[in-house]
Formats: structure tokens, C-alpha cells, sequence
């Protein structure tokens, strides 16, 4: 009987709270929905008598050419190097490289990768510039430390012939020189 009661009262509660209010006037005006007026002309059969320019380059013809001769555009040095790489360290078996390198801009070259320690892979990324035919890169940790790691940077200073990159590098950790020699990238 309790609960019968109970729910009258909520009912009443709720009678009186849907007192009816005042409706609101919307503050913004209609949409504007008049069309402009088509302007409607009668067709033209006329056409224009010059003839269609068609350039020829080198023995080949392009109508959609501007004039500019077939594969003008040079690659730069930084998009030569664009792709994935492996680089191995001389005498130094334990340790290698994985960069994926990209161009990013003019001779600016970056990329992310790998140092593998022994078993252990650490997170790097990397970043650096061509001055004339050396791609200096600077690889640095991308991770937290963990504790069997011996080096958390490398400076490459590399040279691009036949494919391949060849060249010095420097192992780091915490900014100290740890070792140098040379070192070698090849494409996978």
C-alpha cells in the first residue's frame, strides 16, 4: 500500500511540474531560399579556327606539354637516398643499423629505425643533411634507457656510390664517444 501511495504522489509531482510555459520565438530569421535567375543564352555551333599546339620534344609528340623537355626534373641527393637501409659497422658484429631514410627537403634528409645490440633493439630516429656529396646523419634514441645498453646515439658521415652508402661512424652514450670506424649501408 505504501509504494501505491509513493507513486501517486511522484505522479502528482510530475502533473504539476508539466505546467505548460510560454513557447520561445526563434531568434533567427528563415533561411533565405530565393534562386538567383539562370541566365539562359542560345547555343553557339562557332568554333575557334587556330589549331590545336602540339609540342614536340625529342622526337615525341605531347599536346599536354608546356614546352619543358621529357624527365627535366633532377633528383636531389637526399631523394637518392630515400628508402630502407641496413648499415653494419666494421668489426663490430654485435651492433647493427635499420634506418628507413626519406628526403625532407632540399638536402635535409630523416628516418626512423632500429640499433640492434645483440638481442637487444632500441628505437631511433634520425636526422641530417647532404654538403656536397656527404650525407652527414645523426641517429639518436628514441626510447627509454634499458639496461644492458651500451650506446644511444651514432653520427654517420656517409658517401653514396654504385647504391650504397659507405663511410665513418661514431657510437654514443650520453654523449661520449664509445667507438669509431667505418661503416657500410646497403639497401633492403
Amino acid at each position: 500500500m505504501a509504494f501505491v501511495l509513493m507513486l501517486l504522489s511522484c505522479l502528482s509531482i510530475q502533473a504539476i511540474a508539466l505546467d505548460p510555459g510560454t513557447i520561445a520565438v526563434p531568434s533567427i530569421t528563415g533561411a533565405n531560399m530565393d534562386m538567383p535567375k539562370p541566365l539562359i543564352t542560345p547555343p553557339s555551333m562557332d568554333m575557334a579556327n587556330s589549331p590545336t599546339k602540339v609540342t614536340v620534344v625529342e622526337g615525341k609528340r605531347d599536346p599536354f606539354s608546356d614546352g619543358s623537355p621529357f624527365n627535366e626534373t633532377e633528383t636531389s641527393e637526399a631523394d637518392k637516398v630515400s628508402g630502407d637501409w641496413t648499415v653494419r659497422f666494421a668489426n663490430r658484429s654485435d651492433v647493427s643499423l635499420g634506418l628507413d631514410l626519406w628526403a625532407s627537403g632540399g638536402s635535409k634528409v630523416m628516418g626512423f629505425g632500429e640499433l640492434r645490440e645483440g638481442l637487444a633493439k632500441n628505437s631511433v630516429s634520425a636526422s641530417g643533411s647532404f654538403e656536397g656529396e656527404l650525407l652527414m646523419l645523426k641517429v639518436k634514441s628514441a626510447a627509454p634507457k634499458f639496461p644492458d645498453q651500451r650506446y644511444d646515439g651514432c653520427d654517420l658521415d656517409l658517401v653514396l656510390a654504385n647504391e650504397t652508402l659507405f663511410g665513418a661512424y661514431i657510437l654514443k652514450w650520453n654523449g661520449e664517444i664509445m667507438d669509431e670506424g667505418n661503416a657500410t649501408a646497403v639497401r633492403i
